[in-house]
């Protein structure tokens, strides 16, 4: 019976059959992408098999460690090896300005006493397709990359411009990732007397990794043994770094779920509508098996068979299209988080989960439809009486519960649980509909009923008239629309804060870093460049926090009295001029409201900072608004020299003079120190970061295209069904002179209606989606994130609503239109 009905409606469930697809390929995308990030980021940041400590000077980035460091380290015990090295900035002649730079640098290896691991290769790795260079000769290994734009190959010249004048290698091995993908590293590699004679000091190194055995904990090792190296020499894990990046990942992974999640929402909705049609058509055939001694149980299988049909017939086709999506989804992720080593990877269990999944949500939702064919009586079922009960039901205050809960859930609970309370919400709000579409609906028919005089009426009555189905319907819209909404208003949120935030980070017209040392005869020459208006020194570096939390912290130090100078800060707490003072004055420091946050600090607090005299404690001088997960600790430049130990600053951050150009002034910076600074418009550098956040959203907007052909489907579907369903009324309509084309037009109008509610309905739900997913990123990051109403996406969603409602209706418009009045009233 099952298999039956879906051959005599087979337009019907290849309209629900191709969202499920999409449903179960969306999830089965998603878990692909979130697979290859899970191993992409195990090779990124080298933590698959052994433990890393990457080693630094406490004097801030620029500050040189002796290299005798490197073989006091290969001496300790459980160390297999430590490679460290120098480098310099160097510039390729006649280069674009975002492909001019290089960093080459050269490395030294000291092996320790134990035993390496054994490492299995992966399909990513870098290969080298030559040699490295030797220590006696000038020569170079290019990535595949730099070498392209260069036109080098192995035994050809190549010429860079450094800090101590013009160069010439000689290239003997280029780097090329073995999956065959393109390596775009942008560095390369030469001997270490090479680049310490290009970096023009001593037997020094800028920095180190210690590789342990396997097994080791890092975290002890450093405690047992960091004491070894004194306080010129700073340890960190590089787990650390690891979980930073992961957290960040991990939002990313969140939100892709959350996406596949209602995909799979959408496509068990289109499951539900067309099995409660399918239950209402077969009524009189139910009834005609229960009076002859069908159980109920029987009837709720043949209803269930339609479902499991759809979701095994639908499947293949699902996971063809998510390993297509899945490769989509890849490249966007590749591009959004700078993770070059994303290779696909497409496990079994995935393609497993995928089914179950499917076949979890088709059953889910054929159970209530199941469950009324086998509940209604005999007698009625045979009349074909009984789907649709009138009124709204009660179900609206078990969704206003579910609301509430949500509510609670998201905003007082932990992080772990704010996703299970944006479910609460969706759910309840979905169970809200019925209650309130009588009203909106009747408003939204004052405005469509126009499209076609007389007939439309008629269209916006029928929606009226079964309030319940019309409802899971008008749901799905909501759903679906307010996804749109609530993306776009998550995505504008989240760049104005990040733009807020690179302002701060970049707090000038243009930022000129040091191909060599910023030394104070080259920051004078920047300063005195015709154009430039004010600079400020920035130095970055990192130490540890000891109170009130343990952690890692990164540390920007800043001349206070030139940087507010140039740069006003947004505070949550505090001012420009207290924090000035402050920081000035020394003993003082800013913190991020992440940091706030998590460790519950305030201005006026104080916070244990390892110095270069051993822990001491700094007040919090004021709390800066931030919406980076790792944003630095703010630290006075005299504090920053005494305490911390940084020299020669890491970048100068320059103002133009009003009536000059800023591309014009960043040419004459160069002309007059050529070779020996890397000059860029901090604009150019804001769009860089803004690009990957940017890129990351078109992934989001991808899969909520998807849910949006998706619900065209649902509600093409249901609107059909309402076609066939209403099939004799159509006929008395074309009996008494209603032409073909108000027919068409009565679909539009019942398909106009249902975009127009499901708007009204969906801006406040996308609101309230939109602050439970910045609720969830301010729990998961740590950094406070300011809501904007998205405007702009009223110019968007509109047309979206309308769009897809006037798509929806061409194919139910057609079939009412070719009713033929004649055989539908012919027993009349």
């Amino acid at each position: 019976m099952g298999f039956r009905s879906i051959r005599r409606r087979p337009g019907r469930f290849a309209l629900t059959a191709v969202g499920v697809a999409l449903g179960v390929g969306v999830l089965f995308a998603v878990l692909i992408t979130n697979s290859t990030i899970d191993e992409g980021m195990d090779r990124f940041v080298r933590t698959t098999d052994t433990p890393m400590i990457e080693m630094s000077a406490a004097g801030g980035y620029e500050t040189d460690m002796p290299a005798a460091v490197l073989g006091q380290a290969a001496a300790l015990p459980g160390v297999v090896d430590v490679t460290g090295g120098t480098g310099v900035g160097v510039h390729i002649p006649n280069a674009p300005d975002d492909k001019e730079g290089l960093f080459l640098y050269g490395g030294l290896l000291r092996n320790g006493s134990a035993s390496p691991p054994k490492r299995k290769r992966e399909g990513s790795d870098i290969i080298t397709r030559g040699r490295d260079a030797a220590d006696d000769k000038d020569e170079v290994v290019l990535s595949e990359a730099v070498a392209s734009q260069m036109h080098a190959s192995r035994g050809s010249s190549v010429e860079f411009v450094a800090p101590t004048g013009r160069i010439r290698l000689r290239v003997v091995g280029i780097t090329v990732r073995r999956d065959g993908r393109p390596h775009d590293d942008r560095s390369a590699a030469t001997s270490y007397p090479t680049a310490r004679r290009l970096v023009g000091r001593g037997e020094v190194v800028n920095f180190g990794t210690i590789r342990l055995a396997s097994g080791t904990d890092a975290a002890q090792w450093i405690a047992d043994h960091g004491a070894a190296f004194g306080a010129a020499v700073q340890l960190t894990s590089s787990g650390v770094f690891a979980d930073a990046f992961r957290d960040v990942i991990g939002s990313g992974k969140a939100a892709l779920g959350g996406l596949a999640g209602v995909a799979l929402f959408v496509s068990g909705f289109m499951i539900f509508l067309t099995l409660s049609m399918n239950v209402a058509e077969a009524a009189a055939v139910h009834g005609t098996m229960r009076a002859v001694g069908a159980s109920r149980g029987q009837i709720r299988r043949t209803v269930l068979t339609d479902a499991l049909a759809l979701v095994l017939l639908s499947t293949p086709a699902g996971l063809v299209f998510g390993l297509l999506a899945a490769n989509l989804t890849i490249r966007l992720t590749r591009a959004a988080y700078g993770l070059p080593s994303l290779t696909m990877t497409v496990r079994p269990i995935s393609a497993v989960v995928a089914l179950l999944v499917g076949v979890g949500v088709t059953l889910a939702a054929a159970m209530v439809p199941a469950q009324r064919a086998a509940a209604v009586a005999p007698v009625v079922a045979i009349r074909g009486a009984g789907d649709e009960r009138p009124g709204a039901g009660r179900l609206w205050i078990a969704g206003l519960a579910a609301i509430v809960a949500g509510f609670v859930v998201v905003f007082a609970s932990s992080q772990k649980r704010v996703d299970v309370g944006s479910s609460f919400i969706l759910f309840g709000a979905v169970l809200v509909v019925p209650a309130i579409m009588g009203p909106i609906a009747g408003v939204a028919g004052l405005l469509t009923r126009r499209l076609a005089r007389g007939v439309g009426t008629v269209g916006v009555l029928h929606l009226r008239k079964e309030p319940r189905r019309s409802a899971y319907t008008l749901a799905l819209v909501m759903v679906v629309l307010a996804m749109v909404f609530a993306t776009g208003a998550v995505h504008l949120s989240l760049r104005r804060n990040l733009t807020s935030a690179l302002a701060r980070q970049f707090p000038a017209d243009l930022a000129v870093y040091g191909a060599g040392r910023l030394d104070a005869p080259l920051r004078e020459t920047i300063a005195t460049t015709p154009g430039v208006d004010a600079t400020t020194p920035l130095w970055f570096t990192r130490t540890y926090q000891r109170t009130p939390t343990a952690a890692n912290v990164d540390l920007m130090v800043l001349d206070a009295p030139t940087f507010f100078a140039v740069q006003s800060v947004a505070w949550r707490e505090g001012s420009d001029r207290a924090a000035r003072a402050a920081l000035t004055r020394g003993g003082a420091v800013a913190i991020p409201d992440g940091t706030s946050r998590r460790q519950r600090v305030h201005r006026g607090d104080t916070i244990s900072l390892d110095t270069s005299s051993g822990a001491r404690e700094f007040v919090v001088a004021g709390v800066y608004v931030s919406s980076q997960s790792r944003s630095p600790v703010l630290v006075g430049a005299g504090d920053g020299t005494r305490l911390f130990g940084v020299e020669v600053p890491t970048a100068i951050a320059a103002t133009v003079k009003p009536g000059f150009r800023v591309d014009a002034v960043k040419t004459a910076i160069e002309r007059r120190a050529p070779g020996l600074v890397f000059v860029r418009s901090t604009s150019a550098q804001k769009a860089d970061y803004l690009r990957g956040q940017t890129q990351f959203f078109n992934l989001v907007y991808a899969l909520v295209l998807i849910a949006l052909i998706m619900g065209m489907l649902g509600v093409t579907n249901t609107l059909a069904m309402a076609v066939l369903r209403r099939t004799r009324e159509i006929g008395v309509l074309r009996a008494v002179g209603t032409e073909r084309r108000q027919l068409r037009r009565m679909a539009l109008v019942e398909a106009m209606t249902l975009g127009l509610t499901g708007l009204a309905l969906a801006i406040p739900l996308g609101v309230v989606l939109s602050v439970t997913v910045l609720q969830t990123v301010t729990r998961t990051l740590g950094t406070a994130v300011e809501y904007i109403f998205p405007w702009p996406m009223f110019a968007v969603i509109g047309p979206i609503a309308v769009l897809a409602a006037a798509l929806s209706a061409v194919v139910p418009g057609r079939h009412a239109a070719r009713v033929d009045p004649a055989r539908v009233l012919r027993f009349d």
